[in-house]
């Protein structure tokens, strides 16, 4: 058990002040004895008492002695342990470091010498080590000097700091007296030696001289402004990202500044300007070195003699081309192309609406639409919008259409690219390119798209009246065409791994085929007219009724016969899906008369209220560019 020296001095005066007092003194005979004699603090002799007549057992005697013993050893080891340290000496500058403060040993000679001195047996110490085993010596706690060492490096360093100014690009430095820089570790195995070996005293620091320490990250943060890349940018969030042009800065060769303070003299003065700094991307190079690789492509055809048409996908591709996608953000259709009016050149051309086809303006643009889904598809990104159209198309394979209308259908997709991307669109006669640039990424995608046909909606012939027409007789308008159920699956592949894979059923309604015909023949209208004539004629008013009971020559109602044969193989024909052609469809319906223009206008109108929300995908009531 170790005892606290602090405690055993304590200890170790009480007991010797109680024994004064009592004018008792021990010491032992040449036996080995220890014996008690007491004297008169006055006189010079010592007068021997004759022990009492109730003498103390020898167990109490023995613990008394014993607790005096180890009192006067561990008082007398604390006030050496202070008294013992190690001087560090540094340039002149030194500091004290007591043995106590890092715990270590204490000489056992010269507390045995000490206890000699305080008058105590000269077997104490044997005694105590009897008695304890050991002295309570620590080991020497080399942390414990570091940290003595460190708090000498701050005195050392704060005789005379440096200064320094800072006027924009200049800066100024006043270098102040130089300091020592302790090799603290070296120092502390030395100090460590002088303490167990007992060898108090001085010891000279291992050290560098230097000038003061500055605070560089600040002086360097202060006198800089730092060069920005050229960058793509949201200004806009209902837009897409812009590129913000590139900004020069100004920088301090810290290195160079570093080095020439190293080496200034005592009291120099030095003078430093920033240089300026040049972004890595600008303007004139950015695109190049973010958008170099082709993550995907997919191209259409469109007739470039339908004038208003192709007039609508030039518009809004060239509205389109540069966008920059950023990482995480989508693409909004709409949000780029913006709304489809006259003012902004848009043309009328043959759009779906309500079941029927009929002129609005921006006919065509869903081609643009539907190709850059066909390449986004193809480069793994993620879908967030896309609805297919309500009837077929030929621009592109069933299934793989996107129809939008402003207001109401938006095609979207998100950048799940760790890079931005950016959207080319190229026209070269009929053909429609779009090509989504990025950077070649490390883990390339490999899309594979598979088709089926789940079912097919056979086409209804339509007929209706026209009182214009001759009674009786029929003209076909349009042959009409089926719709279809389509499966389509997407697998996609990531480093000839199946990454993800998933399906989608797109439904196109048949488009019914019109026939348009003429009045019914009814009776009344015969005997209207037979009424009306004088009796005399009356024999002549049946003979001419009888032919009006077929309104048509035979070689007309032949004729229509043959119209009906042939529209219906042709509808026949027509079951069959269609070929995966660009081509746009086409129409054989004529163009509507102003009045009922305005009208389908209106109607169309009617259906374009603006939606806040994409609505659940049927385009079933919903107008289709």
């Amino acid at each position: 058990m170790r005892i606290s020296v602090k405690t055993a001095a304590a200890a170790a005066c009480g007991i010797a002040a109680a024994l004064l007092v009592s004018g008792c003194s021990v010491f032992s005979d040449p036996e080995g004895t220890t014996k008690y004699s007491y004297f008169e603090p006055d006189k010079t002799t010592v007068t021997t008492l004759p022990p009492e007549t109730t003498e103390p057992t020898t167990t109490e005697a023995t613990t008394a002695d014993d607790e005096a013993v180890v009192a006067a050893v561990e008082g007398e080891l604390a006030s050496l342990l202070d008294e013992s340290s190690v001087e560090v000496v540094c340039g002149g500058k030194s500091v004290i470091i007591p043995a106590s403060r890092v715990n270590a040993p204490a000489d056992p000679e010269r507390l045995a010498a000490r206890l000699s001195e305080r008058g105590c047996a000269p077997d104490t110490l044997e005694r105590y080590l009897a008695l304890k085993g050991a002295l309570p010596q620590g080991k020497t706690d080399r942390s414990a000097i570091r940290a003595e060492l460190a708090a000498f490096q701050k005195m050392l360093e704060s005789a005379a700091a440096s200064t320094y100014e800072i006027d924009g690009r200049v800066l100024t430095l006043h270098v102040g007296e130089k300091t020592q820089e302790l090799k603290i570790y070296g120092t502390a195995a030395k100090v460590a030696e002088a303490f167990d070996g007992f060898a108090y005293g001085k010891v000279e620091a291992d050290y560098t001289e230097k000038n003061p320490e500055l605070p560089w990250d600040e002086i360097a943060a202060a006198c800089s402004v730092e060069a920005v890349d050229a960058h793509y940018e949201y200004v806009d969030l209902n837009e897409n990202a812009r590129l913000v042009p590139e900004t020069d800065g100004y920088a301090l060769d810290m290195e160079q500044i570093q080095n020439r303070y190293a080496h200034a003299k005592e009291g120099a003065t030095l003078t430093f300007t920033a240089r300026d700094t040049h972004p890595t991307l600008r303007a004139d190079n950015v695109d190049e070195m973010l958008f170099s690789y082709e993550i995907s492509s997919y191209k259409t055809w469109f007739n470039v003699n339908e004038w208003s048409r192709s007039e609508n996908i030039r518009l809004a591709s060239r509205n389109i081309d540069g966008a920059v996608i950023m990482p995480g953000e989508r693409f909004s259709f709409n949000g780029t192309v913006g709304e489809r009016t006259k003012e902004r050149g848009f043309q009328e051309a043959t759009v779906y609406v309500q079941g029927t086809m009929e002129p609005g303006l921006g006919g065509g643009i869903c081609q643009v639409s539907s190709t850059i889904y066909c390449a986004a598809l193809r480069g793994g990104f993620t879908q967030v919008y896309r609805y297919n159209h309500q009837f077929t198309i030929s621009y592109t394979a069933l299934g793989e259409d996107a129809t939008v209308y402003w207001g109401a259908l938006d095609y979207s997709f998100r950048n799940n690219y760790d890079f931005p991307v950016k959207i080319l669109m190229e026209i070269d006669g009929g053909f429609l390119n779009v090509r989504i640039m990025g950077q070649e990424p490390e883990n390339k995608f490999t899309v594979v798209i598979e088709h089926e046909t789940e079912k097919e909606l056979k086409q209804k012939m339509v007929y209706e009246e026209k009182k214009d027409m001759k009674p009786g007789t029929e003209k076909l308008q349009r042959k009409g065409k089926p719709g279809y159920i389509i499966i389509t699956k997407v697998t996609v592949y990531q480093n000839g791994t199946v990454y993800s894979r998933w399906e989608y059923k797109d439904t196109y309604d048949p488009y019914n085929g019109l026939t348009y015909r003429g009045p019914k023949i009814t009776s009344e209208s015969t005997t209207e007219e037979t009424t009306t004539e004088p009796p005399e004629t009356t024999r002549k008013t049946k003979k001419t009724t009888e032919p009006t009971e077929t309104t048509e020559p035979p070689e007309s109602t032949e004729e229509t016969t043959k119209k009906t044969k042939k529209t219906t193989e042709s509808t026949e024909a027509s079951s069959e899906p269609p070929e995966t052609s660009s081509e746009p469809p086409e129409t054989t319906e004529p163009p509507a008369s102003s009045e009922e223009t305005t009208k389908k206008t209106k109607k169309t109108t009617e259906a374009t209220e603006p939606s806040s929300e994409p609505p659940d995908g049927s385009s079933e009531e919903t107008p289709a560019e």
